[in-house]
Formats: structure tokens, C-alpha cells, sequence
């Protein structure tokens, strides 16, 4: 099919339809990736194959993803993917509600906090003292920190960012945690290296039906503005 324009892609709510298409078409290229670590595992064999972690997020051909699918921008294919596949690698954990929210935000401000410079950032590293997710889940949820907390945001470094994320938001994140954070902390923090092909894409019609939840601020009397 021809390319089309971001203005001509579809905007909103998956379909099913899509995401299916989306969901075969990652099962297609993970299956390939299994493939290469194991050139005689059988194809029988496949579904209890195991894919390394990075596997799931790192070197997707997004654009032939976007030509796969058809109807949806290559940009809003890895979106749709880093949902589907943080929720299955937390084991439905997304830390976007609730009283893990604030604790995955607590998170990511102390470990960002001893960082000097941008550039110096390891979302990698990051997403693994945090948990079982992706290191763009970790970097996407800090810019929408930025964009909920840090006045004139776009006129700040890193620095000024962070350390206005440190010194303002941080107590009042602690004080919504006062007393449950050591309970909270420790839940499903075991990091896992290695996921079972199988178990990421059991469950279709539930991941198909999915609809990815908005954050919650959770932090009163601040602004932007």
C-alpha cells in the first residue's frame, strides 16, 4: 500500500483490527529474534521460548511495523507496543495510579537527582533499579513529570529541572507515602532478565481490548502555569 501522511493515519482509540494487526506483526518480528538466538529450536517449541528483555524494546523496525499495520504512524505503533508490553512486563503493574504512582516517581527523581548532565542519563540502568519496565516508559513518564511540575520548563537545563523536581516535588511525594512506602517499595521489584515468548502475547482479546490509562498528578497545589 502506498505511504501515507501523519494526517492521513487514524487518531484515537485503537481498533481491534489494529491492534491485532499490531500484535502479530510484533509476534512476527520477536519470533524472528527467538530464531536467531536458537537456529534448532523447533517451531512447535516456539511459544515456550524465552526472549531477552531487550528484545522486547530495543531494534524494532518501527517503519515496517507502520506499513504493517497500515493505518497508524510508526510513532503511535511504539506507543501502542511500550503500553501493551510494560503492562506484560510488570505483570500488569503500569505505576500510573495510585499509591505506585507516586512511588515510581519518587524513584525517578532520586535517581535522576545524581545525575550531572543529560547525556549522562542510562534509561537502562534506570528501568532496572525501578523495575520490570522499558527504559523509554521511564524516560516518557519524567518528561510528563517536567511537563505537570516544573514551571517555564522549557527554559530550564536538566539540572534546574531536576533540582526543582528535587526540592519542591519530592516532600510532597514522600508525604502522600508517609508510612506505607517501605510496604509499597518492595512489591513486584524482582528485576527479570528474560521472558517467556508465550507469556507476552497470552491473553490476546484482553491486550487487544486494552485502553491505556492516563496518569494521575496526584500532587495538589502545583502548577505550571
Amino acid at each position: 500500500m502506498p505511504f501515507l501522511t501523519w494526517s492521513e493515519f487514524n487518531s484515537g482509540a485503537w481498533s481491534r483490527e489494529e491492534t491485532k494487526k499490531l500484535l502479530n506483526t510484533l509476534k512476527e518480528i520477536l519470533s524472528a529474534k527467538v530464531e536467531g538466538l536458537n537456529s534448532t529450536l523447533e517451531p512447535k517449541k516456539m511459544d515456550q521460548a524465552m526472549l531477552l528483555r531487550e528484545h522486547l524494546y530495543k531494534d524494532i523496525p518501527w517503519f515496517w511495523v507502520e506499513a504493517k499495520v497500515g493505518t497508524r504512524g510508526w510513532k503511535q505503533c511504539k506507543k501502542k507496543w511500550l503500553y501493551i508490553v510494560t503492562k506484560k512486563m510488570s505483570g500488569g503493574k503500569m505505576w500510573n495510579r495510585g499509591i505506585a504512582n507516586v512511588i515510581f516517581k519518587i524513584n525517578v527523581i532520586e535517581r535522576l537527582y545524581q545525575v550531572e548532565n543529560v547525556d549522562d542519563i542510562n534509561w537502562e540502568d534506570i528501568s532496572h533499579i525501578i523495575g520490570n519496565v522499558p527504559p523509554d516508559y521511564v524516560r516518557n513518564r519524567f518528561y510528563k513529570m517536567k511537563s505537570m511540575y516544573v514551571p517555564s520548563q522549557y527554559r530550564k537545563t536538566f539540572s534546574e529541572t531536576i533540582g526543582y523536581l528535587h526540592k519542591e516535588i519530592l516532600p510532597m511525594l514522600r508525604s502522600k507515602v508517609e508510612g506505607m512506602t517501605k510496604r509499597v517499595a518492595t512489591r513486584n521489584r524482582t528485576w527479570k532478565s528474560v521472558f517467556q515468548f508465550n507469556y507476552i502475547f497470552q491473553d490476546e482479546n484482553d491486550l487487544i481490548d486494552d485502553e491505556e490509562e492516563e496518569e494521575e498528578g496526584l500532587v495538589e497545589g502545583v502548577t505550571t502555569e
